[in-house]
């Protein structure tokens, strides 16, 4: 039998462990050691090795004074605190903190300092609050928003001695997290009675600006940073459930990575964004648990796609492969205009929705482009118009047809629309048809009304020429791919000015349409269609009376019914290649209308998350 070093060159690694994951994509959770007294919105400071944590409720109308210090591995009790309160403020270090306002059957303004070995009462705060957040030192911090008799967008500055009036945040709220310095920090969260936020702020040192909201709403939370407010990690919060979700802020967005082990609110936090502590907290019953987030260290070995080795320890033959998890759907950035209708054109992370209907009867000329987190408006196409479909990417795109407009394509190269070619649909079919394309000098329409069109168009670059039509005529359908390899599903068949939907789902191999399987739910209304002719989805629409959020994923054969949008939606804008950056299967659903409240400015953005574990091979 042939040895593996003789096949590869190479002897197989022994380990007495599994390689762990890079970055913080790979982080996790893991146990640290009991407080001894379990509480609920405590104050906190300082890093995972070193954490300050003080007072806090032990139930209602029961505050501790109880200072307890972590050393990376166990707490011990130390000096009390002057005044014991919940939903106080701290930032600062384990040496050097300063712990501020909170509620002790009423709003507190006071202001403690912690030297390392004891608390002295300092400046009161201007304005009594608790549920504030607190970022910075404890010579140079903020206390930000929070609740006194409402919610409240105050902001006071500590400057070592006394606090100051500074510049309000935007959106008032308290049950936040703030994180960063008093000149580079951010405030994250929180309630507006009500609802809870997902609200995300800057402050760049002279003024405060909203960003990227949160993926998930929620208040009571804890945050870490690393002192600015390009790079932060919140986790937990409520309202029920509780939340073990944790997200981490890039400088531009929000990304989810690895839960907490026991979903807690009023929970509290220190140390870095790489290196976190989380302790104390509701579960809904009050807890002494603490966690430590960590990524892989210097001294360990990494996962590598691909890698083999023999744990020598268990006498497991592994390998290190990439893995695929369930796909979902999670909020994007909002249009800034509610529209439906709308043409699609790009991938998820690199996208333009131009014109649709803002709401009926009105068209509009409108362009936006989006990144992957936020739209912005860009150069408006030449003719308004509603109902057509794009093509391309962001650099070199189409759109065409539509109403009241028809027959117009426009070419888009990054920078401006210019009017091309238009669409020959001598037999009409001048929108609600279905599309792929990789480019602005390829692309195909099939399809549309009015009428039930089965007309098939191909562009390139100059001209539409019709090829082969489709089996079943339909309007409305979802389409996706390119124009070799094109999948052209559901729709409309209009009969008798009623408009029944059908389940075919059709192949184009650039010569001829086949039918294949159909999909599980059919319906038209603009549904969306994103992916390739071997990868796809299919999601949202109608079939009326009814209107849906289903999602179905197909593999180049069939449909499988997979996690739903968060609400029924039709007449979306969408991206019909539909891939990630990293040319994963990705989809976005833009705008559109939903059954309440109409049209909307919603984003929804499908993606499969993927990770590389160690696999056990067995016989």
């Amino acid at each position: 039998m042939a040895e593996y070093k003789a096949i590869h060159g190479t002897l197989v690694q022994h380990k007495t462990s599994d390689p762990v994951p890079s970055g913080i994509g790979g982080a996790s959770w893991s146990s640290g050691g009991a407080l001894n007294q379990a509480r609920f919105g405590m104050a906190s400071a300082g890093t995972q090795t070193a954490g300050i944590g003080a007072t806090g409720a032990t139930g209602p109308s029961a505050w501790s004074v109880n200072t307890e210090l972590y050393n990376g591995s166990s707490w011990s009790e130390t000096a009390n605190v002057n005044t014991g309160r919940e939903y106080g403020g701290g930032c600062g270090t384990q040496t050097a903190m300063i712990f501020t306002g909170g509620y002790d059957g009423s709003n507190n303004e006071e202001n403690e300092n912690w030297d390392g070995s004891s608390w002295t009462e300092l400046g009161d705060l201007n304005t009594a609050r608790n549920s504030a957040g607190q970022l910075g030192t404890s010579t140079a911090s903020f206390v930000v928003a929070g609740y006194s008799t409402t919610d409240i967008t105050n902001v006071e500055s500590w400057n070592g001695s006394s606090w100051t009036e500074t510049t309000d945040i935007n959106t008032a709220r308290y049950g936040g997290v703030a994180m960063g310095s008093t000149t580079s920090g951010m405030f994250v969260g929180g309630n507006q009675d009500p609802p809870t936020s997902n609200a995300t702020e800057i402050w760049n040192g002279s003024s405060w600006t909203e960003v990227n909201n949160l993926n998930t709403a929620r208040d009571y939370l804890a945050g870490t940073g690393n002192g600015t407010a390009t790079d932060s990690l919140v986790y937990g919060g409520e309202p029920g459930p509780l939340y073990a979700v944790t997200e981490v802020w890039n400088g531009s967005s929000w990304t989810e990575v690895a839960d907490l082990s026991t979903a807690r609110s009023a929970l509290s936090g220190d140390g870095t964004t790489l290196a976190a502590l989380a302790f104390a907290g509701k579960t809904p019953s009050l807890t002494t648990a603490t966690e430590e987030f960590s990524t892989a260290g210097p001294g360990d070995a990494l996962q590598n796609d691909g890698q083999c080795f023999f744990r020598s320890d268990t006498s497991d033959f592994k390998i290190s492969l990439t893995q695929f998890g369930t796909g979902a759907w999670a909020s994007g950035g909002n249009l800034n205009t509610s529209r439906k209708e709308s043409m699609g054109l790009g991938i998820q992370t690199a996208n333009i929705m131009a014109g649709g209907n803002t709401p009926a009867p009105a068209v509009t000329d409108v362009v936006e482009q989006y990144n992957g987190t936020s739209w912005t408006e860009i150069a408006e196409i030449n003719t308004a118009r509603r109902n057509g479909r794009g093509a391309g990417t962001t650099t070199a795109g189409l759109v065409f047809g539509g109403e009241p407009n028809k027959y117009i394509n426009e070419s888009w190269n990054g920078s401006a629309w210019t009017e091309v070619g238009d669409l020959s649909r001598s037999g009409g079919g001048v929108q609600s048809f279905g599309t792929a394309g990789a480019s602005s000098t390829s692309a195909i329409i099939f399809g549309g009304e009015p009428g039930t069109q089965a007309i098939t168009e191909i562009w390139n670059g100059t001209s539409w020429t019709e090829v082969a039509d489709l089996n079943a005529g339909r309007s409305s359908t979802a389409g996706f791919g390119i124009t070799t390899a094109a999948i052209c599903v559901s729709g409309y068949a209009p009969s008798g000015g009623s408009y029944p939907t059908i389940a075919n789902v059709e192949n184009f191999d650039g010569t001829s349409w086949t039918e294949i399987n159909d999909v599980n739910t059919d319906r038209g209304g603009g549904a969306g269609g994103s992916g390739s002719s071997t990868s796809g989805l299919f999601f949202g629409g109608q079939s009326n009376p009814s209107k849906h959020a289903n999602t179905e994923s197909f593999d180049g054969t069939s449909f499988t019914e997979v996690a739903d949008l968060s609400g029924a939606i039709y007449e979306m804008g969408y991206a019909p290649l539909g891939t990630s950056s990293q040319n994963n299967l990705a989809a976005i659903s833009a705008g559109g209308k939903s059954p309440s409240p109409g049209t909307v400015a919603t984003t929804e953005e499908w993606t499969i998350p993927e990770s590389i574990s160690n696999l056990t091979i067995t016989d």
